[in-house]
């Protein structure tokens, strides 16, 4: 559940009753049951058909009304009825649900379906109550509430669901349609541009799609399998080659992924890996194949995805690792182990650069396919003429592109049409905010072309106009179609004039020209004929465009769907023949065939492909509805082919305009899903803190509706005293500069939420605006203050305890006066005392007290604390009770004593704890205040911490004093050591030496042993030594060092010294004095026997390592475990395995089973020799080793079996 759910059930619910706080938790923790709960009622009812088949979404739709409905719950019952008047759509507790059936209306769904799946949420949630620990009258108070409260849910959508008007609902449909579509590219950019070979599937067998990777790959494997050099689509476009694999069966192009999708379908397993070598010699190549089948959230398997890797590289790469490897681990395995780092990192380099330049390129060919590769021209600006955005189609039309502000105003439309643009600009409104119009420009090659624009403006709340957007496509033909048949008018209208004049010549000739009066009727008979067939030409003329206006007609109308507005469009195809009345038309797109009534396939008929984003994806037919037959005239003309050309290019133009503008729409609706669904609260906003746009979470926060948010002020929502600060960082976040700041908003119900925002500028709407971004912090400023006074208790706990054992002698007094002053002025307390427990008295004396300069002493009544005096405190702190008296006045009858003794010292209220040292009772140490208020601790275990050194302190001081009456039994058991013995204080001076350092210092000498002597500087002398070329004084002196300044616990050094002819080997160990003491003890023991031992044993050992290296038998250590810990490299070249790979494993993984038996037996624990037996090894290759194998049991220095040792002779 969301962190909003949780602040309303621990703030706001309880003021509700026990039952419905109870109802509201189970709500708040049983979000994925609910979750999986609705998803059954969906799968069962066949709803998921219709819906997201990802879980997440169905999880975010439970989160959303869970909250909801825990807002709801906050207020009173009464609330909830159904009033005659009441707004529902207003409504706080159903305006997610509302939010959703918006949703869902975009992409489709009707009410009745929406509904019928609501009723199975109210249907869950009902489930949940009757499962939930929800007895008697909290279990019907839960179920009125839900049933009241999904009336109001369902009320509410079905309002706002009617509310909403034929337009909007079209609106909505296009824009979501648009959305699908740019959703679509954009997943497509993706595909086409991994790196890796991708391949689709059916379920069928069949290649559905692959990308440019994939058919790059299977060229580049065509070309080394020496297969036909023409591949399918070779030389020609992308879009070429898929079409030429799509459709073909997957085994026949991937020969070798028959058995794997066998074994996919039979076993049911989802996802399968394995390594395929293809190909031979130089040619070879070697590739990861994974094959993962897809299913729906129904279950319904769909498909496969094929993905190969080609590493063929990495393969070679291994295999010359490898064998380098085997080269070098014969001669030295320390460097073997270096070479297997050193690769394992390079591997890791290497991955994580294909990652690197992966991500680079999916990122640059995303944002090249989405904003670049579109076919129209498109171009934003402001009214001034300033181009915000033009793409590429826009720029290689108009030679120049603009994305940055600061270059000021550049030509939109080609010269001589500015005034045109001005005039269209005055005509947009906020009632008309698109218009239309056409423009004349010469292209590079100097031809005139014509283009038809459709401009739509963007304004701001206050109905100003801030920028445009222009989308156009090339209409020359068109513009040439129309001239052509205006020219054909003029030239038939000037035919007919000159014959009129003819006639009418004729006709006032006819009295002299009588005697040719039958020619003249002849000639004028040809002439009416031929103008009758102008005329004829002329009305088919004037047909065809009749024909191609309703077509652009019926395309121009703003369509829902692509199918819709084809099944319009092949209507209207009819129109324009001579044969017209017998003729049907066919548009096929994308596979879909839209067909007129009459439409035959045996006909005589025009086609033309339909091109749609430089993709052919159909074609546009007109046939004749009377079957063809030979002999017959054709029933099309030639300029009936043009006809359907034209046709053409205006369903390809209207094709191409809807799927952009969907697309459009699709990414508009995802970046506002992603913008409500973020985490963290957004605003928008101008630099005065004016909202223009906020996100859910932000509403939710401040617990009012997103839309009632818009417009309000930011700096509102802060204290007075912020605002002008807050002020200041929206200025400098403006200028470019992003800052990151604390600030505390309050709601209107009062309620803080403290928020760290993240402002930065941003481009919005055309404008700068500010985004600022918030993150809830009062968890964090939670645990930085309990951090705070945990850490201000660990430093007065870490200074008590420095002060107190650095404490010596008569600083002891003075330390513990002060810690105590510490102490009480941690707690907030008046007095503190220690008492010391004297055994032999049977009572408490006051060893240290502190008390307020405002207070006295504690009085001589109070000096000591026995059982006569005090018994009552006295029994309880013999038994290491922790008393704690809140007031004296309130004290016991048994306390009598105690009350009025405290009372007469100005007591009120103390703490006594018990100090003890394993059980052994030591003292009491209490604190005290004069006021009857309650004694406030940080923490209660914090006096318990204070007791131990105070403890330590007492009980090192009547050590202190034993140790005093020993020191002449430590000064004999020194003398009596063999070792050279100092002790050296914290300056480094010698303050004692044994007498073997002293007999020692006599033979060398009066000057060493005058400065090795008590009270000479040992530092002073390393110092010196070093000077006159020692080797090691340098190390010896900072070792020391490091000891005396508690850096170091203990310093130890083995150095040689010439005693005479022979070299003397000795270990110096230094280490602390003690606690409370700084200084060091300094120790020099004579260790040249053990040095010549290890000598001669490591030479012994370097020899017989050298000798079983030499041996041509394998030898091998087995520990107890069945492990093998140790085998040369005769052994590991018998199995042809490296050495690395058989340490740590059993040797029964590379025995032949006919041999299993023997070895077990032969390798069994025991101190006897066994005899040598055959045994029969697994080689890497495959192939057998014959061999003998003797076994004798290993011991350790004591004796005991600790594994077996195995000779291993290779018979021949």
């Amino acid at each position: 559940m969301g962190a909003y759910a949780s602040i309303i059930v621990e703030v706001f619910l309880p003021d509700q009753g026990v039952e419905m706080q109870n109802f509201a938790k189970v709500i708040a923790a049983r979000e994925d049951w609910l979750m999986e709960r609705v998803l059954s009622y969906a799968q069962a009812r066949g709803y998921t058909k219709f819906t997201s088949s990802l879980k997440e979404a169905w999880r975010l739709s439970i989160n959303g009304l869970s909250e909801a409905l825990l807002r709801a719950l906050t207020g009173t019952p009464e609330a909830m009825e159904l009033g005659a008047e009441d707004t529902y759509t207003d409504d706080p507790a159903s305006a997610f649900a509302v939010a959703e059936a918006r949703l869902h209306r975009i992409r489709g769904i009707s009410l009745g379906m929406f509904l019928g799946l609501l009723k199975y949420y109210r249907q869950s949630y009902l489930d949940l109550v009757d499962k939930a620990d929800l007895v008697g009258e909290g279990r019907l108070q839960a179920k009125y509430f839900l049933d009241r409260f999904f009336d109001r849910v369902e009320v509410a959508v079905a309002s706002e669901w009617s509310s909403f008007s034929e337009q909007g609902k079209h609106n909505e449909l296009r824009e979501a349609n648009r959305s699908i579509v740019l959703e679509k590219n954009r997943y497509q950019t993706l595909f086409e541009t991994l790196s890796t070979p991708v391949v689709f599937i059916n379920s069928e067998g069949l290649i559905q799609n692959l990308n440019i990777a994939a058919i790059s790959w299977l060229g580049q494997t065509a070309r080394n399998e020496a297969v036909s050099p023409q591949l399918p689509g070779q030389n020609h476009g992308h879009a070429a080659q898929v079409a030429a694999f799509r459709g073909r069966s997957a085994v026949e192009v991937f020969t070798w992924l028959e058995q794997p999708l066998k074994r996919i379908l039979q076993d049911g397993e989802t996802r399968l890996s394995y390594l395929q070598h293809l190909g031979e010699g130089a040619s070879a190549r070697d590739i990861i194949a994974t094959i993962s089948a897809h299913k729906n959230l129904g279950g319904t398997f769909e498909g496969f995805v094929l993905v190969v890797q080609d590493v063929t590289e990495l393969t070679r790469s291994r295999e010359q690792l490898s064998q380098t490897n085997r080269l070098l681990e014969t001669e030295v395995q320390l460097r073997t182990k270096a070479l297997e780092e050193t690769n394992a990192r390079l591997k890791g380099e290497v991955r994580e650069r294909e990652l690197y330049q992966q991500a680079l390129t999916e990122s640059a060919s995303l944002y090249r396919a989405v904003v670049e590769d579109q076919g129209e021209l498109i171009c934003r600006f402001r009214p001034d003429g300033t181009i915000l955005f033009a793409n590429m189609a826009y720029t290689r039309i108009f030679g120049s592109r603009l994305v940055s502000e600061a270059e000021g105003p550049h030509m939109i439309l080609h010269e001589g049409e500015q005034r045109s643009l001005k005039e269209l600009l005055a005509l947009l409104t906020e009632a008309r905010p698109v218009q239309s119009f056409e423009q004349r420009a010469t292209a590079p090659s100097g031809q005139t072309v014509w283009y038809s624009w459709t401009c739509r403006g963007n304004f701001s709340d206050a109905g100003v106009l801030e920028a445009c957007q222009l989308v156009g496509g090339d209409v020359t033909r068109a513009r040439e179609a129309e001239q052509a048949l205006r020219e054909l008018n003029e030239s038939l209208e000037k035919t007919v004039r000159e014959r009129t004049e003819k006639l009418d010549e004729r006709a006032r000739s006819f009295e002299r020209m009588n005697k040719n009066l039958q020619m003249q009727i002849e000639s004028r008979k040809r002439a009416e004929a031929a103008l009758a067939k102008a005329a004829d030409e002329q009305q088919v003329k004037v047909r065809q465009i009749t024909a191609l206006y309703g077509l652009a007609e019926a395309l121009g109308t703003h369509w829902a769907s692509v199918q819709e507005m084809l099944d319009k469009a092949v209507g209207a195809l009819q129109l324009g023949w001579r044969s017209q009345g017998s003729t049907a038309g066919e548009i096929v797109f994308d596979g879909q065939a839209y067909r007129s009534r009459d439409y035959q396939d045996d006909c005589e008929c025009l086609v033309r492909p339909l091109t749609v984003l430089s993709q052919e994806r159909g074609s546009v037919k007109i046939c004749s509805s009377k079957p063809f037959e030979p002999g017959n005239k054709k029933v099309f003309k030639k300029d009936e082919e043009a006809l359907l050309t034209s046709m053409t290019r205006q369903i390809e133009r209207s094709l191409e305009a809807h799927l952009s503008h969907s697309r459009l729409s699709q990414s508009e609706r995802e970046f506002r899903e992603f913008f409500d669904n973020a985490a963290e609260a957004i605003f928008i906003h101008d630099e005065q803190g004016r909202i223009m746009d906020v996100n859910k979470n932000a509403g939710i926060w401040l617990n009012l509706p997103t839309d009632g948010l818009v417009g309000l002020n930011l700096l509102d929502f802060t204290a007075v005293e912020d605002r002008e600060t807050m002020a200041g960082r929206f200025l400098n976040s403006l200028r470019e500069t992003p800052e990151v700041f604390r600030v505390t908003l309050r709601r209107k119900d009062g309620f803080a939420i403290p928020l760290e925002l993240l402002c930065q500028a941003q481009d919005y709407q055309g404008r700068k605006v500010l985004v600022s971004s918030g993150r809830n912090i009062s968890k964090r400023q939670q645990a930085e203050a309990e951090a705070q006074r945990r850490m201000d208790q660990e430093l007065l706990l870490s200074g008590i305890s420095s002060r107190l054992v650095n404490a010596i002698g008569v600083e002891v007094a003075s330390a513990m006066t002060d810690t105590l002053a510490e102490i009480c002025g941690f707690l907030g307390m008046q007095r503190a005392a220690i008492y010391h427990y004297d055994e032999s008295k049977k009572r408490f004396e006051l060893s240290h007290q502190w008390h307020a300069e405002d207070l006295p002493a504690l009085p001589k009544e109070l000096k000591y604390l026995g059982r006569i005096k005090t018994p009552w405190l006295f029994e309880r702190s013999m038994t290491q009770e922790w008393l704690t008296i809140r007031d004296v006045e309130h004290l016991p009858p048994a306390a009598h004593k105690e009350k009025r003794l405290l009372a007469g010292a100005g007591v009120s209220c103390l703490t006594a704890i018990p100090m003890s040292i394993r059980g052994r009772l030591q003292g009491l140490f209490m604190v005290a205040c004069r006021n009857t208020a309650a004694l406030s601790l940080p923490d209660p275990q914090l006096l318990l911490q204070f007791a131990p050194m105070f403890s330590n302190v007492m009980l090192r001081q009547h050590i202190r004093t034993a140790l005093n009456e020993n020191v002449s039994l430590t000064s004999s058991i020194l003398n009596a050591l063999s070792t050279f013995l100092c002790v050296l204080d914290k300056h480094g001076a010698i303050t004692l030496v044994n007498r073997a350092w002293r007999q020692h210092g006599d033979k060398t000498g009066p000057a060493v042993a005058a400065s090795l002597s008590v009270g000479g500087d040992y530092l002073d002398f390393c110092r010196k030594a070093a000077e006159l070329g020692d080797k090691y004084a340098v190390a010896i002196h900072e070792g020391i060092s490091s000891v005396l300044t508690g850096q170091s616990s203990l310093f130890q050094l083995e150095f040689s010294s010439r005693s005479g002819p022979a070299l003397r080997w000795y270990l110096l160990e230094a280490t602390p004095s003690g606690k409370g003491v700084r200084g060091a003890v300094v120790s020099h023991l004579n260790i040249t026997a053990k040095k010549r031992a290890e000598r001669r044993l490591s030479r012994n050992e370097t020899r017989y390592r050298t000798l079983i290296e030499a041996l041509h038998e394998g030898l091998l250590m087995i520990r107890k475990g069945g492990i093998m810990a140790y085998l040369n490299d005769q052994f590991a070249k018998m199995l042809g395995w490296p050495r690395s790979t058989l340490l740590g494993r059993r040797p029964e993984d590379y025995v032949a089973a006919e041999s299993l038996s023997r070895l077990t037996a032969l390798l069994s624990p025991g101190i006897e020799t066994r005899h040598a037996e055959e045994i029969i090894w697994k080689h890497a290759s495959g192939r057998h080793v014959y061999t003998l194998v003797s076994a004798s049991a290993a011991l350790d220095e004591e004796g005991n079996v600790m594994g077996t040792f195995a000779v291993v002779t290779q018979k021949l």
